[in-house]
């Protein structure tokens, strides 16, 4: 690739596109390509996810979810690599400090890794969980509106966008490469596999429901004014 396609299209193509901070390094050194690289972040929809306040009443309800209580919220494939265990772990030493923590998971995986994950929790805790199944995406905004805080473990998702745009706080690991996503003081980062630590940062949110409401409102505007696909497509036509 380097000795011919690289020179190739370097000679044909007007720009590269990076979707990740980080793919700008691995395409320059991997792949020799040096010039015409321009950083363009994946976005959201901000029409599409935003809070509802109706969607949260309601599917509390269906999962019977007191209205007070604090919901963590993962959105994404549950699998190993993601590193849910990180956040089970979390979640258990957490639940043995404070009766009115709820962790939900929107997502498939195997009966097999959630079991291991439960494995986890002390047996008085994993009524606490609610596993969703796969949800549609035009429906997430409503599972993100019952949420107090968002977490992905390991992997970096989409979701923090959506997340962002319904007005969710997230926590993120800190080798997070996509910094644009939480440059605007609207995320935590724990650090990486540290489930301790993760705790930590879930429980600075928990105590503190205006700082919660803050990051919120900073997601939200980080959204409306870098990560909207209207932003974005704007970007492109720059070109």
């Amino acid at each position: 690739y380097r000795m011919i396609f690289s020179w190739f299209l370097t000679k044909m193509v007007d720009k590269y596109v990076a979707v990740q901070e980080e793919t700008k390094k691995i395409m320059r050194e991997m792949y020799g390509i040096t010039k015409k690289i321009e950083f363009i972040p994946l976005g959201t929809d901000e029409h599409i996810f935003r809070f509802d306040k109706r969607s949260r009443v309601f599917i509390r309800k269906k999962y019977k979810i007191p209205t007070l209580d604090f919901v963590i919220i993962y959105t994404g494939k549950i699998i190993p690599s993601k590193g849910i265990e990180i956040l089970f772990r979390s979640f258990n030493l957490l639940c043995k400090k404070h009766k009115d923590f709820w962790l939900i998971l929107v997502g498939d995986g195997t009966e097999e890794y959630k079991d291991e994950c439960l494995s986890l929790l002390e047996e008085e805790f994993r009524s606490k969980i609610v596993w969703t199944g796969f949800q549609e995406n035009n429906n997430l905004y409503q599972y993100y509106s019952i949420a107090d805080v968002a977490v992905w473990p390991l992997q970096e998702s989409t979701g923090m966008n959506d997340a962002a745009s319904c007005g969710l706080p997230f926590i993120a690991n800190d080798t997070i490469g996509t910094q644009v996503r939480i440059s605007n003081n609207n995320a935590l980062l724990y650090r990486k596999s540290d489930s301790k630590d993760l705790a930590d940062k879930i429980e600075i949110l928990y105590k503190n429901p205006k700082l919660r409401k803050k990051m919120g409102i900073k997601g939200r505007e980080l959204v409306e004014e870098k990560l909207s696909w209207n932003k974005i497509s704007q970007r492109y036509l720059t070109f």
